[in-house]
């Protein structure tokens, strides 16, 4: 079968750095994460670019996974190797229907307590719900905390495309601070993810430069309006 192109064009959240499908592998703790001190910028001239812009990012919720069957219950659900996920580092992620179809692409945050799916809001619920079909006599809770926990861009603005790596990582570096989690994301960009009190407030112009950003480099994300339009496949 065949998908309207623009369709398709629209749900993808990867282009030849695809991290979002690797199912199930045994690399995943061994490979090096990205440092969050990797990324800084620097214009023509060699110097350091300083100017950070920074907003909430209202269309990104949080739907928090615990018990001590978390990581096993999510490990046979996402793409992704959940049970080699080491705390303080975050993975891309994806879960399909049965068919296959994307339903949605998410980070998965590893906190040490709890698991983290950070994801287009619109989605949690359904997600959730569906999810919570496959829990059966694990111990494993999901609740969606978009109501209390937040995820905010950080970004330092550039006329030039980040580079991105010749080989996409399978893991992200993550950091708290005061209380505020910080994943250093392969385009340059950092999300912060925590109490919605301690986040920055939404900006507009800041929230489209982030949406420009991770469009530009191959990385927007799945929405209620494009869940189940493309395969799996077709996001690498």
């Amino acid at each position: 079968f065949s998908l309207p192109t623009q369709t398709c064009l629209n749900a993808l959240p990867v282009v030849q750095n695809s991290i979002l499908t690797v199912a199930n592998s045994p690399t995943v703790a061994a490979q090096q994460a990205i440092p969050i001190t990797h990324f800084e910028k620097h214009n023509a001239k060699g110097q350091r670019m300083t100017e950070t812009t920074a907003s909430l990012l209202p269309y990104l919720g949080v739907l928090k996974v615990s018990g001590d069957d978390r990581a096993s219950c999510l490990h046979n659900q996402l793409s992704n190797d959940i049970n080699n996920l080491p705390a303080s580092h975050a993975c891309y992620a994806t879960y399909n229907t049965p068919k296959g179809r994307v339903m949605a692409n998410m980070l998965v945050l590893n906190t040490g307590d709890e698991l983290w799916l950070i994801m287009s809001a619109d989605l949690i619920d359904a997600v959730a719900k569906r999810l919570r079909m496959f829990v059966m006599r694990s111990k494993a809770v999901l609740e969606n905390v978009s109501d209390r926990l937040g995820v905010a861009s950080s970004l330092i603005p550039t006329d030039e495309d980040y580079d991105l790596p010749a080989e996409p990582p399978l893991l992200l570096n993550a950091e708290i601070n005061n209380g505020i989690w910080h994943i250093a994301l392969p385009h340059a960009g950092v999300l912060c993810v925590g109490e919605l009190a301690a986040l920055p407030a939404h900006n507009e112009k800041a929230e489209l430069q982030w949406r420009s950003h991770e469009i530009n480099h191959g990385y927007p994300w799945v929405r209620a309006a494009n869940s189940e339009t493309c395969v799996a496949q077709m996001l690498n």
